[in-house]
């Protein structure tokens, strides 16, 4: 398709590229900001680490360090931890009033640990609809796992160098996702002004029939709004 009939295309079409963007951010904008219902974040570090001499810390240090770390990540999120630290808990509900969390409760929360490249450091992360519960929660499952880790890898070693932090509101992206139902929505009005437009075979101008027949244009019959127009005012 040539850019003059792009052009075209995007004129005749203008009204449905402008009006269908603004529906979706309309109605996405709705959506996340009105409807969605908010999440909220909170995350503690930990460091985890194997030294035998307190003035040097040696190659088998690290790697045994390395071991205790691997392990750790998957005792921090085991059922023995997450049912001793759901015991432990208690939180603000919605309607005022302080209550307790069970283990089905805690584990409808996404729990995430993820571990430093190039450090011991271990990050927990929980994340929820209820902000007081997740901030409870990471404090709850530290305390939990340090002292697992101690009875499970026989090690002192765990020192919370954060503890949780307030739970901070983490999602929906209401702004993103809005943009992008924008972007969406202007990607779908030009999709489809352009396939009806490659579906349309009708002749609309001199260049399709040359184009379609391979035939030169010999004249062009001119088109009259009215019948005065054609004929006269005296015919």
């Amino acid at each position: 398709m040539e850019i003059q009939n792009i052009i075209k295309m995007i004129r005749k079409w203008l009204l449905l590229i402008i009006l269908l963007p603004i529906l979706c951010v309309m109605v996405a904008g709705y959506y996340f900001y009105q409807l969605a219902t908010p999440v909220y974040t909170s995350t503690a570090k930990i460091l985890v680490f194997h030294q035998q001499d307190s003035d040097v810390i040696s190659g088998s240090d690290l790697t045994t360090s390395s071991n205790i770390i691997n392990d750790f990540c998957v005792i921090i999120t085991s059922t023995p931890v997450l049912q001793d630290a759901a015991d432990s808990m208690l939180i603000n509900r919605s309607d005022g009033t302080v209550g307790t969390v069970t283990l089905a409760q805690l584990k409808q929360c996404r729990i995430s640990v993820s571990k430093g490249s190039e450090n011991r450091i271990v990050t927990l992360s929980v994340t929820s609809e209820n902000a007081s519960l997740a901030y409870n929660a990471v404090e709850a499952i530290v305390e939990s796992a340090t002292l697992h880790a101690i009875d499970y890898l026989k090690t002192e070693n765990i020192r919370v160098i954060e503890p949780a932090s307030e739970a901070a509101r983490s999602g929906p992206a209401s702004l993103r996702n809005t943009a992008l139902a924008g972007l969406l929505g202007l990607a779908a009005a030009v999709g489809f002004a352009f396939l009806v437009e490659m579906l349309n075979t009708t002749i609309r101008e001199p260049e399709d029939v040359e184009k379609l027949f391979g035939l030169p244009v010999l004249a062009k019959i001119p088109k009259y709004e009215n019948r005065e127009a054609a004929y006269g005012k005296h015919s």
